[in-house]
């Protein structure tokens, strides 16, 4: 099992943890995130989801900041943001579904 940290930094004005980059390269150029290899993982830094909203200035609300991180391959939050993401689940929001919350509170609490 092996697992990458995305942390307070940005690339082009975008935080790590929720660019496409991330997931991207760890799959193209390392292999890393594969069907062959589901144990390897993707974890944000503590605050890393928080200054998406209080520094980068990228969203409004820290649940959207989760669905971003999830979106872009993410798959544990070391904070509580991705708490948000049954918020937005619970209110039909289209970019989380009932496998990604499930999936995120079995890795959470595993």
């Amino acid at each position: 099992m092996h697992a990458v940290m995305c942390a307070y930094n940005g690339v082009n004005g975008d935080p790590m943890c929720m660019s496409p980059m991330l997931s991207d390269v760890l799959e193209n150029d390392f292999n890393f995130k594969t069907p062959s290899k589901p144990e390897n993982y993707i974890v944000t830094d503590s605050g890393a989801l928080s200054f998406m909203v209080s520094k980068f200035h990228k969203f409004n609300q820290s649940s959207d900041a989760a669905a971003a991180a999830l979106v872009a391959g993410v798959d544990l939050n070391s904070g509580n943001v991705f708490k948000g993401l049954l918020n937005l689940f619970e209110h039909n929001d289209t970019r989380v579904s009932i496998g990604m919350v499930c999936f995120i509170f079995i890795l959470s609490y595993d």
